[in-house]
């Protein structure tokens, strides 16, 4: 229940009021499915709690003899591996780093060794140490681990033992097992990095989707521990504790978290309990959620609305509400109640009561209306299966979708003019017939007409048995039929033949339907014709206005000749009913409508209006047009009794999505939903799937030019098959007559079959629009043959010299000219050549040219100005020289100004994008303006120990002391932020700078991991590299100009400013006395970070500034070693938090700055980013290009570095940070169209260390005749 004053929801005065708690109330519907009852009105429920500790997972061993396996829906979705190509299942097992063995299970080797959440995964190395990490199933609900046939192939292993049966994916059974070494990165104890060698016996499933799975007797025998809201997992090891990432994978498009809202009003008495409707359509299949329903009051407090908390999941249709106030209040549709949260791996499910104090009703309550509420009736279980709107497999259509409406009367959706108001004509017609819609969901009776069931030989019906239903198909069925019973659509029978009802589940919901194959296969059919897809759209040729209206639930509206109505009997438990109006399923039930509906239309028909049973479409040039039809149409449905449902009418829009294409007055094309979802089809595995992907494609094949050559490597795979008809079923059989399953049979898959698949994809997401054919123009057939295929193409003949005038003497001979320099006659004249040309403003002009003053354009001074805002028709040929003038020669600004330039006077379809795209490409642009810095933060491998990580530096520019010091080496702890200081020269060698650390570092027992020196030779080189191989640490030296890589130049800014206090009185010694001084001053002091001196982190008890003032022992609140041992390591393990937290933090400030890090490839053009990679002699002033480039990449050196294709006179290193380095534009430039003459510089490399510039520039040589 909202409690804001945004939006639907119940009055301004009722707040959201209390905090939630955790506790979950389980609904009575599912209590009784587990065959107990809720106890009413106590509210008793179950809950979940918050995770507080690792839980390991209960040991739940399934018998040897067999796999179980949870039927959740991610083990049915299929995924794609990068997978080494040495087999590495053949080779021996590869081991890099620390290895920590986890000893396996007893029964590893033997092939017999070891519910509701968010998908766990985690990321394995198979046999190699260092090999391909790999996605992984961390999966509770697999008794034991499985592998995918195909992927263990690929990986080099190979199959033993016998199969055992599978339960959870259908009636399968594996093929055998496999031991498979693996290794998983993980931490130890210390935060130190290990690998994990474990081995587990992998059974081998033929089509295993998700590839690879971890079950039970990984988890269970090993004790994983896993934190879902941390995102990582604990494994014991020999008293060990190693922990590990796992990721939770929420299926698209439903989310984690969800706003349960009602889904029709509702009424919630005084001192009442009512189980409200909520739309649960958000929520992931298979799933469960928390229901926290909102408890919210008015100021008065009279209106209080609460709940206990439910566990619930997709399929729930109801949450229970209780108004604990004195007054009635009513819900609207779409008011949100609850909030649904969606349940973890470690939740634990808990009971808990609930109870309310109902305080004394108030004499006469009132109804409070939380909203004016629309009288749309919404679905109910009662209605039948819609077998149009998920005809091509992406769900329910919205025909008004793209077009913009309005709703009027809180009913009819009536597209706007250009004021934004609806169309006052239609809004009179609407409403002068407003009989013709069922306002209340009732749907009509039509009177006149009747359909008759003619059967072969009504001896040969026999009654059928009726089906078993579990609890909740019965009451779905009990609601149906009470609905239909309320409709008078059915009527109790006592006829001698029954069919059985069948609950079919779709789009969430039971849909109410009778088996009627047996009565349809005696039936004389009725061979009344339906119209084609193709012939529903050529008949929309040339219209502006559309209109779409779809009778509601259709054939009930027709009755059923009363004599027959015998033979339409259903039986269930209930009993025996019979319909008196036309059911769904009844063999010749589209035929008889399509008939009566063909009736209704009479001379609309094929003229402005066209009807596929019960949806009609109304097609008109102009608006008065469409208005009297609409007028001839309703007035007939309510001289008949037909009634239409407004939820699924539109009314007057200029374009329709109609049988899954947008239809306007430009052409057909694909709708740009369906194109986009097409994107993200998987490639078919089986037969069946690969029938229902062709069938979509075909479906399309007319906006794919030359379909038949993309689509023969998947048509090819259907050969060697055959559909033969078995009495009223068809069936699929081989060449040599024997049965199938195209379901179980698995289609082999090569590269031909991917680039096809690949390419129809592509096909389809961006397709042409095809224009509409004039029927008073003759046609033309194309016909070829080769020894691969036929082809053919039909064209339709237009005079060109009435279509496309061509431009006069005097705009032919300065067509090289840009528009700005032409005189103003030759420029206008020329701007109508442009848009005779156009292929959206050429119809129109053509049509203002002949007389038609209807539409929204007229023609003055050879412009075309569109009426309402006097804005002028921009043609396509006229872009490049208005955007050189808007943009190239005012300032070069960006995006926003440009666009908000040219559309203050000019108008055309996609403008934005035109100019989008110039911007991008504009080569001054390019060089001058820099893109938004990139990078990320890693704190992945922070060290969380003292000298676990050092950092070192040389700080030069000291006056020469007596000892002949003029520098000082920095060496910075990564951890405590302990800081060594020592005075050397700045002469000093390598070996010099080895012997500090050993001395300094190495002497008190402290082994760096990792070492991050300066990208210096001395610091870099051989020296170095061969100590920090003898610690077995890392040598990580920073990028060159990338300062930010090295902590330690921080902290050297800080030893500069304390020296520099130190030394203002003398400077004498410098490097005796000052030095140590900052050294202590900085290392007793506190950090800001972690509240602690580094001191504290490193040392149990040192000398404070207790001890520097009174110079005393230490004092009586200093205990003894064991005491101090564990102060220190409460410190250490504060410490190492509040370092978390605050790197935590930072990598949010961070990453919110900057862009994502791009991803180079080989070949790429990229520019050098000058204000952070400087170039001798290139930013010489402040009009200097900010820019140097393109060069290309040559070799990706990592995901942070790579290596350019550079001039040898530039005399800079070729290695750049990614963070350097602005990516050119992506795509070819649309508007780049140079002569074959003139070459375009923007992708050469520059023979001189001189900024970027482009000498074509996109100027009149690469524009103007490419345009005209």
């Amino acid at each position: 229940m909202r409690g804001d004053d945004s939006g639907p929801g119940p009055p301004p005065d009722l707040r959201p009021h209390g905090a939630l708690s955790r506790g979950v109330l389980t609904s009575p519907t599912e209590l009784k499915k587990n065959g107990t009852d809720a106890p009413f009105p106590g509210l008793a429920g179950g809950g979940v709690e918050e995770e507080t500790a690792p839980v390991p997972l209960k040991e739940e061993r399934s018998p040897r003899s067999e796999i179980r396996i949870e039927a959740a829906p991610h083990f049915f979705n299929a995924r794609t591996f990068t997978v080494d190509q040495d087999q590495p299942l053949r080779q021996h097992t590869k081991r890099k780093g620390t290895t920590v063995t986890v000893q396996p299970g007893p029964d590893v080797g033997s092939g017999a060794a070891y519910r509701r959440h968010i998908p766990l995964t985690t990321h394995v190395r198979i046999n190699n140490s260092a090999g391909t990490p790999m996605s992984s199933l961390l999966e509770k609900g697999a008794s034991l681990s499985v592998i995918d046939r195909n992927l263990l192939e690929l990986l080099g292993g190979e199959v033993r033992g016998t199969p055992m049966p599978i339960h959870g994916l259908g009636n399968a059974s594996s093929l055998g097992w496999c031991t498979v070494p693996f290794f998983v990165d993980a931490k130890d104890d210390r935060g130190r990095s290990v690998s994990l060698e474990c081995k587990v016996d992998f059974h081998v499933v033929d089509a295993f989707a998700p590839g690879l799975c971890l079950g039970q007797d990984f988890i269970s025998i090993h004790g994983v521990a896993i934190h879902c809201r941390r995102g990582t997992a604990e494994l014991q090891q020999d008293g060990r504790t190693f922990t590990f990432q796992v990721h939770e994978h929420m299926p698209t498009p439903f989310a984690p978290e969800a706003e349960l809202c009602t889904t029709r009003d509702v009424v919630v008495h005084a001192r009442s309990h009512v189980w409200v409707p909520v739309d649960t359509g958000s929520l992931a299949p298979g799933l469960d959620y928390t229901a926290f329903p909102r408890l919210s009051v008015n100021e008065a407090e009279t209106v209080r609305i609460a709940g206990p908390l439910a566990v619930i999941n997709s399929t729930t249709s109801h949450l229970l509400l209780t108004n604990i106030g004195t007054t009635d209040v009513s819900l609207e549709r779409r008011t949100p109640v609850a909030d649904a949260l969606v349940a973890q791996l470690g939740d634990v499910g808990v009971h808990s009561a609930h109870s309310f104090d109902l305080p004394a009703a108030a004499p006469a309550a009132t109804v409070r209306t939380a909203a004016p509420h629309s009288s749309v009736p919404e679905p109910t279980v009662a209605d039948p299966l819609d077998m149009v709107e998920e005809a091509d497999g992406f769900g329910p259509v919205d025909p008004a979708v793209e077009a913009e409406t309005v709703l009027v009367d809180g009913a009819f959706k009536v597209g706007v003019n250009p004021a934004g108001e609806p169309h006052p004509a239609l809004v009179g017609v609407l409403r002068k017939h407003s009989g013709a819609f069922a306002l209340d969901g009732r749907p009509g009776r039509v009177v006149g007409h009747q359909m008759p069931i003619d059967l072969i030989d009504e001896r040969s019906l026999h009654p059928e048995a009726p089906r078993r239903a579990t609890p909740e198909k019965q009451r779905a069925m009990d609601a149906a039929i009470g609905q239909l019973l309320e409709w008078d659509v059915i009527e109790p029978s006592t006829s001698p033949v029954s069919f059985p009802v069948l609950m079919v589940r779709q789009y969430n919901k039971w849909r109410f339907c009778v088996d009627y194959r047996q009565l349809n296969a005696h039936t004389i059919p009725d061979a009344y014709p339906l119209p084609t897809t193709d012939s529903i759209f050529n008949s929309l040729a040339g219209k502006r206005v559309y209109s779409s209206l779809d009778a509601i639930r259709g054939y009930h509206q027709l009755e059923v000749r009363e004599r027959d109505r015998w033979k339409t009997a259903f039986t269930c438990h209930r009993g025996l009913y019979q319909y008196k109006t036309v059911p769904f399923g009844l063999r010749n039930a589209p035929a008889v409508f399509q008939r009566l509906m063909d009736s209704l239309l009479g001379e609309l028909r094929w003229k402005v209006a066209v009807v596929y049973i019960d949806d009609v479409v109304v097609a008109t040039r102009t608006m008065d047009e469409h208005a009297r039809a609409l007028d001839i149409l309703l007035s007939r449905a309510e001289s008949v009794g037909l009634r239409f449902s407004p939820a699924k009418c539109t009314f007057g829009v200029s374009s329709l999505v109609l049988l899954g294409r947008k239809v306007s007055g430009a052409g057909v094309a694909v709708w740009s939903d369906r194109a986009r979802a097409v994107l993200d089809l998987p490639r078919p595995v089986t037969l069946r799937q690969l029938y229902h992907t062709l069938g979509l494609f075909g479906y399309y094949r007319a906006f794919i030019p030359g379909y038949a050559t993309l689509a023969a490597p998947l048509t090819s795979l259907t050969r060697g098959w055959r559909w033969e008809r078995v009495g009223d079923r068809t069936r699929l059989m081989t060449d040599d007559g024997s049965p199938a399953s195209a379901e179980r049979i698995e289609i082999p898959w090569d590269s031909p079959q991917q680039q096809a698949f690949e390419a129809l994809k592509r096909a389809i997401a961006s397709p042409p629009v095809l224009a509409h054919p004039d029927p008073e123009r003759p046609y033309v057939l194309y016909v070829d043959a080769c020894k691969d295929g036929f082809g053919a193409a039909l064209h339709q003949v237009f005079d060109e010299a009435e279509s496309v005038p061509p431009p006069s003497t005097a705009a032919a001979m300065v067509h090289t000219l840009s528009l700005p320099l032409l005189p103003l006659s030759v420029a206008r004249e020329r701007w109508r050549a442009w848009l005779h040309r156009d292929r959206f403003f050429g119809p129109v002009l053509r049509a203002v040219e002949a007389g038609d003053d209807s539409g929204e354009w007229v023609l003055e001074d050879n412009l075309l100005i569109r009426r309402v805002d006097g804005l002028v028709a921009l043609p396509e040929s006229g872009i490049p020289d208005l955007l050189r003038e808007a943009h190239d020669r005012r300032g070069h600004f960006g995006f926003t100004k440009t666009f908000l330039a040219i559309r203050r006077h000019f108008w055309r379809p996609g403008l934005s994008t035109i100019v989008r795209a110039w911007v991008r490409h504009c080569p001054p642009c390019v060089a001058t303006k820099l893109n938004r810095k990139t990078g990320r933060l890693d704190i992945e491998d922070d060290v969380s120990l003292p000298f676990d990580g050092i950092s070192i530096d040389l700080l030069l520019g000291f006056p020469r002391s007596r000892s002949g010091n003029d520098a000082v080496l920095v060496v910075l702890c990564l951890f405590s932020r302990m800081t060594l200081l020592e005075p050397c020269a700045s002469t000093i060698t390598a070996e010099g700078v080895a012997a500090i650390i050993s001395n300094r570092v190495l002497r008190y027992g402290w082994r760096p991991r990792r070492l991050v020196p300066d990208s210096e030779a001395r610091l870099t080189g051989e020296v170095m590299t061969s100590l920090a191989a003898s610690m077995g640490a890392e040598l990580a030296p920073s990028v060159p100009h990338h300062h930010q890589a090295n902590p330690v130049q921080r902290t050297i800014q800080t030893v500069k400013h304390v020296l520099q206090a130190l030394c203002v009185e003398s400077k004498a010694h410098w490097d005796k006395r000052a030095v140590p001084a900052a050294e202590l001053a900085m290392n007793s002091t506190p950090s800001v970070t972690t509240g602690l001196p580094p001191f504290d982190l490193v040392f149990l008890a040192h000398p404070d500034i207790v001890h520097a003032v009174f110079d005393s022992e230490d004092h009586a609140g200093v205990g003894s070693f064991p005491e101090r041992l564990m102060a220190g390591e409460g410190r250490l393990s504060d410490a190492r938090e509040a370092i978390h937290a605050a790197r935590r933090g930072q990598k949010r400030q961070y990453d919110a700055s900057r862009a994502p890090i791009p991803v180079f490839e080989v070949g790429d053009p990229v520019f050098v980013r000058l204000v952070d990679r400087p170039v001798p002699g290139t930013m010489g002033s402040k009009l200097a290009p900010r820019k140097l480039g393109p060069f290309r990449v040559i070799e990706v050196l990592g995901d942070h570095r790579v290596r350019l294709d550079l001039p040898r006179d530039l005399w800079i290193g070729d290695t750049f940070s990614v963070s350097q380095l602005d990516a050119a534009p992506s795509g070819d430039d649309p508007y780049a169209a140079p002569p074959r003459s003139c070459r375009r510089s923007e992708f050469a490399v520059l023979p001189a260390p001189v900024p970027y510039s482009s000498t074509s520039s996109r100027s009149a040589c690469t524009r103007c005749s490419s345009w005209v």
